[in-house]
């Protein structure tokens, strides 16, 4: 079953990204997401707002799965206070995102680098086992 993102998720979301990314960065980071549609003809907040709840309707789409990767970068994000103007609001507003996925029951977990690791444990006993192989035939 297709969970879709909550309202009040996609409203911080969107008032979030808005704030610290151009028209052409959220065209970017939605459609890198695989948002579904062109750009919404909008200001970046409604434009936000629209890709999101599009995203949610759209048929053989994930929409936590766009989400995440939407998100990912202000959630990892370890700016520097002393070089990050925006540095104190925006941590307010990722603050916000966090508690807003935690009353939803949704948590960001870091898949690709999981997916990864596993990947190189594989190729390492796959290596292991056809050096066995080799010592076992000679």
């Amino acid at each position: 079953m297709k969970k879709n993102i909550p309202a009040p998720v996609i409203a911080i979301t969107s008032e979030l990204i808005s704030q610290f990314e151009t028209h052409a960065t959220l065209d970017s980071l939605f459609m890198h997401a695989g948002a579904p549609g062109d750009p919404p003809e909008e200001s970046k907040h409604a434009k936000s707002m629209t890709w999101l709840r599009r995203t949610n309707q759209a048929e053989g789409v994930n929409p936590l799965e766009v989400l995440g990767l939407i998100i990912e970068t202000y959630m990892d994000e370890e700016s520097d206070p002393d070089t990050d103007q925006w540095f104190e609001e925006k941590q307010l507003k990722v603050n916000r995102l966090k508690r807003a996925l935690s009353k939803a029951n949704l948590h960001m977990h870091r898949v690709a680098e999981l997916q990864v690791h596993i990947q190189f444990q594989r190729l390492a006993l796959s290596i292991i086992y056809v050096n066995e192989i080799l010592k076992a035939l000679t």
